[in-house]
């Protein structure tokens, strides 16, 4: 269903998200959006797990998953793990209204985002795979966080998605050390399409501590399963394409 706030609007006039990235979508998409932002978080069946994996319907692994990703959570005390991020979220999908709405939370409980500023405005943590530890999201300062964003309907107006939401929340609430970036499980296919490496760095600074760039090596990561070699997109294979690494943006 929708936030208690809104229902009345939204049951009277269906929301479509807002025109993000010139789409209306259905509204049990929106729903799902605003699931893994809030509901999930107080269903009660989550407290009898550690953690939470999520992982798109649409995501293929063809290389498999060769570590145990929750010992990696728990060897490197993180909070939230995830494989791509972006900072290239579509602005029309509630990016700008979300970080706003994430300052004035800050603002007005006196709270000192812990690297908020650090993160372009489109930030994103892909929402294709994400591991949650229970115990931070189901904490009264993760919750009162997410209550806050739902009750602004932004999942709905604006087609808000997890991924900026968990970049958001995370930002605010704990250290880039809490957070863990699965670099050596790809290559990943979402809707077919080839997805690599995250960016290691934001603003120039290397915001997650264990993250990696081929062919340097983490022990939390699994990189000597990764390889490390270098690709060439199709847009390039025809004469005269340069190389490109595995780690680079243009992939």
């Amino acid at each position: 269903g929708f936030p208690d706030a809104l229902s009345s609007e939204f049951e009277a006039s269906p929301p479509t998200g807002g025109g993000c990235a010139a789409t209306e979508y259905p509204l049990n998409y929106l729903h799902m959006g605003r699931f893994f932002q809030h509901e999930i978080f107080r269903h009660p069946r989550i407290l009898e797990y550690d953690y939470i994996w999520r992982l798109d319907a649409d995501l293929e692994l063809p290389m498999g998953v060769p570590c145990d990703v929750f010992d990696v959570m728990r060897r490197s005390h993180s909070v939230f793990g995830y494989y791509y991020y972006s900072d290239w979220e579509d602005s029309r999908c509630g990016t700008s209204e979300g970080r706003e709405a994430t300052e004035r939370y800050a603002a007005d409980r006196g709270i000192s985002p812990n690297h908020l500023a650090l993160l372009p405005v489109n930030s994103a943590y892909i929402g294709l795979w994400n591991i949650l530890e229970v115990r931070f999201w189901t904490s009264p300062q993760a919750r009162a966080f997410q209550a806050h964003m739902d009750a602004l309907g932004l999942a709905y107006t604006r087609r808000m998605g997890e991924q900026v939401f968990y970049a958001l929340a995370t930002s605010l609430l704990v250290s880039p050390a809490a957070l863990h970036q699965y670099a050596g499980l790809g290559p990943f296919r979402h809707r077919g399409q080839e997805i690599i490496m995250g960016k290691r760095e934001v603003n120039g600074i290397n915001v997650i501590a264990d993250d990696v760039w081929c062919p340097e090596a983490s022990e939390w990561d699994c990189n000597d399963f990764f390889e490390c070699v270098e690709r060439v997109p199709p847009v390039l294979q025809s004469g005269g394409a340069r190389r490109v690494g595995a780690g680079d943006d243009e992939l």
